[in-house]
């Protein structure tokens, strides 16, 4: 058995074996209410609570506050319980209106409640949810339990109740034919409590373009073409180190090469052994381009020759901006590993080769060399954006998420340990849909692949999202899998590792990689550009400076694209990768790999903040302090 398996067989084992019981009696008890610190999460709503144990239940005791219970704040109450209840098994809570407001439902956050028992005994029970007027709220406390683990008839029915909700509040529904399914909630506002957002997070998706707009010089962008490439100098105030260096070298090949591994998108490129048929470059071609005395074929068998290939948005229909016909390419791009550098050798810009589509060379012209990178950005641009961040993070995230609240009740160990890596997943996903690919949408208005090619695009991707895709460094096949390869069941603890790391690898670090460089590297226009308006050149020697200033997008849909991934790149209501302020587990054991989990990810960022000081470009993105738990923006 590895080390990795058999320290969390031991986990596991450390959390079955604990008892997740206090026997109380008859007496004064201590319960502290701690209140979420959100904007408006405080209520003035008279709170009750009762004790559900194996003897009997307490009657509803009030939680008498003379200024209710405010955002941020820990109470104290004294109860004396009369009833011997037991064992303590659940607390319920009841808000009603204020005397004074009986038509007034003042919601509240509740984060947890601590009971202290006569004998000493503590008990967590954690909340981390609103709650209204309609409905009471049943909850258990913090140590992790199995279903064969619950012989209480009130916790199973608890269980089963839980479970029941859930099923109902979370349905499936189909996003289109062939992706992922989505949760079937229109609205934010409609999410259920436990895992709705703040009014604070959902407020600033909505109007944080428009603080990006704020940020920028032009407040009413036009549809003109930029008269110059120096123009879009000026548009941006206040610029990231980062963003500053990819205006000072994006026409540079090798930070063109640079940003296949370290940019937004380290996902497409591909070492190539053999050419494909359709991309005939020859030796003689990029002969200049290789050392002296090397040949296309050696460099392959070195292993210095990679791929990027565009193939799926092959024969796609470009969109329609301002009256304007928009242009996609689906190009294969050839790169040479050198010295320490990822050079391009060779771009042909549509699949099928022939004579109206040159294979472009770093000894063309400057402006046709420059063209030809640029249709391989805006590429980049697309596959970025729907397949590698929108499908293969956001998507896949809503799902699990979805399963998870579907399947597993909020006592179960695997829930507990999740349930951190979800938190405003659904919400930033409705509200995204809402705002960004719905059919009146930013996609639409401001990307060459507009509404209906995103959509057959998105259908093309996910044919190839397979699970070995996810998680490369598991074997091809999996044992009890699905076609495309996804486990239906788990044998062995260790099969049930390896998905969860996958899980939580897909929502936080995943998701840093593709997310968190959004503005810094695609705020730059000529960069990343979200829309081209002409089409892919035919022959070489036709590209001019006034062509490529044609080509790019124009000033409206620039602005409006930088505003964009402005939006994509913010985060305010973060927790990074290791911190749990939702206290779920109160076992020792868990405890403890908490704290390891979170030493280990500290001496990480020691690590890379040494390297990082090395470097002309800093790589931050996965610095442990930027990755999120979640998917969050």
């Amino acid at each position: 058995m590895s080390r990795r398996r058999r320290r969390f067989s031991l986990t596991l084992y450390h959390l079955l074996i604990q008892s997740p019981y206090v026997r109380v009696t008859m007496g004064k008890y201590t319960v502290q209410v701690f209140t979420g610190d959100a904007l408006w999460a405080g209520t003035s709503n008279r709170i009750s609570i009762k004790f559900i144990g194996t003897n009997c239940n307490s009657k509803h005791h009030q939680l008498a506050t003379m200024t209710g219970f405010w955002a941020g704040s820990e109470q104290t109450f004294s109860l004396n319980i009369k009833e011997n209840i037991g064992e303590l098994l659940l607390i319920e809570l009841e808000a009603k209106p204020p005397s004074y407001m009986s038509f007034i439902d003042d919601e509240w956050f509740c984060s947890k409640i601590i009971v202290t028992t006569p004998e000493g005994g503590r008990m967590l029970f954690p909340c981390h949810r609103w709650m209204s007027c309609d409905k009471k709220l049943v909850l258990r406390n913090s140590v992790a339990m199995l279903k064969t683990q619950d012989l209480a008839p009130q916790l199973l029915a608890h269980r089963q109740e839980n479970m029941k909700r859930r099923c109902q509040d979370f349905n499936w529904r189909i996003f289109a034919p062939g992706l992922p399914h989505q949760v079937n909630i229109e609205s934010p506002s409609n999410l259920p409590p436990e895992v709705r957002f703040s009014f604070t997070k959902q407020k600033e998706f909505l109007f944080i373009s428009g603080t990006a707009f704020m940020k920028m010089k032009l407040e009413c962008p036009s549809n003109d073409t930029w008269n110059s490439i120096d123009d879009l100098n000026g548009i941006l105030s206040n610029k990231t180190k980062t963003y500053e260096y990819v205006q000072e070298h994006w026409r540079r090949d090798d930070f063109f090469g640079y940003q296949f591994l370290n940019g937004l998108n380290p996902m497409i490129i591909r070492r190539c052994s053999e050419l494909p048929k359709k991309f005939p470059v020859t030796s003689e071609m990029v002969q200049g381009f290789l050392p002296e005395g090397s040949t296309l074929k050696s460099e392959m068998k070195k292993g210095h020759i990679f791929l990027c290939d565009y193939k799926r948005l092959k024969d796609l229909e470009g969109n329609e901006i301002n009256r304007k016909k928009q242009y996609l390419a689906a190009p294969l791009c050839l790169l040479f590993s050198d010295r320490g550098k990822l050079l391009p050798i060779a771009i042909q810009l549509n699949q099928e080769p022939g004579p109206g589509n040159p294979i472009f060379l770093p000894s063309d012209s400057e402006h046709d060399w420059l063209v030809a990178k640029t249709f391989v950005r805006n590429a980049e641009f697309n596959e970025h954006e729907l397949n590698f961040h929108l499908l293969r993070t956001h998507l896949l995230g809503e799902v699990f998420t979805v399963a998870m609240m579907r399947t597993l009740p909020s006592c179960h160990p695997l829930f507990k340990l999740l349930v951190p890596h979800s938190r405003y997943t659904l919400q930033i996903n409705i509200m995204g849909r809402n705002h960004l690919i719905s059919p009146d949408g930013s996609f639409s208005k401001f990307t060459a692949i507009g509404n209906d090619s995103m959509t057959t695009f998105l259908k093309r991707a996910a044919s190839s999202l397979t699970y070995s895709s996810l998680c490369p460094y598991l074997p091809k096949t999996f044992p009890f899998s699905s076609p495309l390869g996804f486990p239906e069941s788990f044998r062995t603890v260790g099969q049930l590792a390896k998905f969860v790391t996958m899980v939580i690898f897909t929502v936080s670090a995943q998701h840093a990689a593709v997310n968190n460089g959004q503005f810094d590297f695609g705020g730059y226009m000529p960069n990343f550009p979200s829309s081209l308006r002409c089409p892919p050149p035919r022959q070489k020697g036709s590209t001019t400076k006034d062509s490529i200033l044609e080509t790019l997008p124009d000033v409206s849909t620039t602005v409006n694209a930088m505003a964009i991934v402005y939006l994509l790149s913010q985060d305010s209501d973060r927790y990074p990768l290791g911190h749990y302020p939702e206290e779920l587990f109160s076992e020792e054991t868990p405890q403890k790999l908490k704290t390891q989990f979170k030493n280990s990810l500290l001496d990480l960022e020691t690590s890379i903040d040494a390297r990082n000081k090395t470097l002309d470009l800093p790589y931050t993105f996965l610095n442990p302090r930027n990755v999120d738990n979640s998917i969050a923006i």
